[in-house]
């Protein structure tokens, strides 16, 4: 299976080393193919990301856009800059022709390979999935919402169950197969809550179905004094 994992890129040397360690044992499994939209950084991002030895990895450089360290989704320049780097992403990976691509943003950790096979069995019955990611240190802030319509009201997924759920939007993490990550109608744009909810709306306007799948947990990784803590949420 040829698995595409990738991200857009900036000052991210401090948790790169664990994001890659993470991906490394799926290389035993699949014919693995990292891929970085990356901007320009003042860190060792670039120097990492070249010093990968069990992956055939490809770097798309971007400079251009509203580029910050910050979570500020209140910056209109960041969300639309995101937008064209997760474009020039879905471009890249397209370009490949993988079976899979794992959108994984560089502050996730990932699951182990055991447990990427249950989201993989979940794409007989769904067209994305993403597993359960906690985007607050603490809480239940999950990484998707219920949305009746795309340009409704948003509710956030609190409730988790040991299945698959059908929600409207997902975030952080998504595994998807080709038909929709090389699909020109699904794209990301600017959108004020953040460019995965245009996705998310763009993948329903479109006829396809989303879920998550809390049975998997990949780890939220928000600053550098959370790389060796536990999260009680995920259980490790």
């Amino acid at each position: 299976m040829k698995l595409a994992v990738g991200c857009p890129i900036y000052e991210r040397a401090w948790v790169l080393p664990s994001w890659l360690e993470r991906l490394k044992p799926w290389s035993e499994h699949a014919d693995l193919t990292l891929v970085f939209v990356y901007t320009p950084s003042q860190d060792a991002t670039r120097d990492l990301i070249e010093e990968v030895d069990f992956a055939k990895t490809v770097v798309h450089t971007v400079s251009a856009g509203t580029h910050s360290t910050q979570r500020n989704w209140g910056d209109a320049g960041r969300i639309k800059t995101l937008a064209a780097l997760r474009n020039d992403l879905l471009d890249a990976v397209t370009a490949l022709q993988p079976d899979l691509f794992l959108s994984l943003d560089s502050d996730i950790l990932a699951c182990s390979w055991e447990e990427l096979q249950i989201l993989i069995g979940d794409l007989g019955y769904f067209d994305a999935v993403a597993p359960l990611v906690m985007l607050s240190k603490n809480g239940t802030t999950s990484n998707a919402f219920y949305q009746r319509v795309p340009g409704g009201s948003r509710r956030r997924v609190k409730t988790f169950y040991d299945v698959p759920m059908p929600v409207d939007v997902i975030c952080a993490a998504k595994l998807m197969h080709q038909e929709v990550f090389s699909r020109m109608d699904v794209m990301y744009r600017y959108h004020p809550a953040g460019e995965d909810i245009y996705w998310s709306n763009r993948m329903h306007e479109s006829g396809y179905s989303i879920a998550l799948d809390p049975r998997v947990k990949m780890k939220h990784i928000m600053g550098p004094d959370q790389l060796d803590k536990v999260d009680d949420r995920v259980g490790w």
